[in-house]
This record gives C-alpha cells, structure tokens and sequence, in this order.
C-alpha cells in the first residue's frame, strides 16, 4: 500500500462521521473486495488511523492519530513533516557533536576566561568606589583649611564666661 492509498483512504473515511465497510459484491473483482479489506485491516493495526467503535461492526472512524493526520493535511503532508522533524534532529545532533569536540579541545579555556571577566569587574568596581569616594575627601579638606584659617586669624567677639584668658 503506498502513500497516495493512505491518504485515498483517509479522505473517503473521514468524509463520513461512520465509514461502511464495502461489501464485497461492490466491487467488479474479488481480489479487489481482499485488497481492500486488507488495507483497511493495514490501517487500523499497523498504523492505527482508524477503529471500529463497535466490534464486529460494519463501520470505522478515525483513530485521534487519524484525526491529527487529516488536520495537518493528509498522510503525505504528515510523513514531510515527520522527515523534516528528522533531519532537524540529525542537524541538532552534529551541531551538538561540534559543540562537545569544540569544548574538548578548548577545556580550561571558557573557565579561564571567566576568571579574567571576574577580576576585571572587580577592578572596576574598586577605581569606581575610589573616584567616588575623591570628591568627598577633597571636600573635607577644603572645610578644615578653611575652619583652619577661620579660627587662626579671627579672635572671637565675645568673651566666653568659662574663658578665662
């Protein structure tokens, strides 16, 4: 049974809420009435499309495997989809394999230069505290020289009751 079959009988099947089983006097052949059951067979089986809601019954449905086929488009549509899944995973997996001989190769690298990153962030956060921490000093500097000199030359006014000079 090939693809395009598949995806005859999926259309036929799901047109239909409940799907009758031909009888084997519809069809000019009785090979093609063995064909056909076998196919139908093949399909709910091995690749599980369709059930019989009743045993014994004369009619099928689509399976809920079925059901995602026919939203996707159809069992053709569906093995792309699956083929194309496929190869991304191979791609994944030699993008991984160079990833992992790439590390191999560098080991210590990435953790050295991590090290580094650390120890000049570290540095630049101290010369960043330290030119903050400038301007303050300088200030204060600056407010004890002039305290200094205010207090040298300048006598004071009034005469201080516990002074006794």
């Amino acid at each position: 049974m090939d693809d395009q079959e598949i995806d005859k009988y999926l259309k036929e099947i799901n047109e239909d809420k409940f799907y009758r089983f031909k009888d084997e006097e519809q069809f000019e052949n009785p090979l093609e009435g063995i064909k056909y059951r076998e196919n139908i067979q093949y399909l709910s089986r091995e690749l599980k499309l369709i059930w019989q809601p009743i045993s014994h019954a004369d009619f099928i449905r689509l399976s809920a495997f079925g059901n995602k086929i026919m939203r996707l488009g159809g069992w053709t549509k569906y093995l792309e989809l699956e083929e194309r899944k496929e190869r991304n995973k191979e791609r994944k997996e030699q993008l991984d394999l160079r990833i992992s001989a790439w590390q191999a190769k560098t080991g210590w690298a990435p953790l050295i230069i991590a090290i580094i990153g650390l120890g000049l962030s570290i540095f630049a956060t101290y010369k960043a505290t330290e030119k903050s921490n400038e301007p303050q000093l300088e200030k204060q500097e600056i407010i004890q020289e002039k305290s200094n000199t205010q207090g040298t030359s300048m006598k004071p006014l009034v005469k201080d009751s516990l002074n006794t000079e």
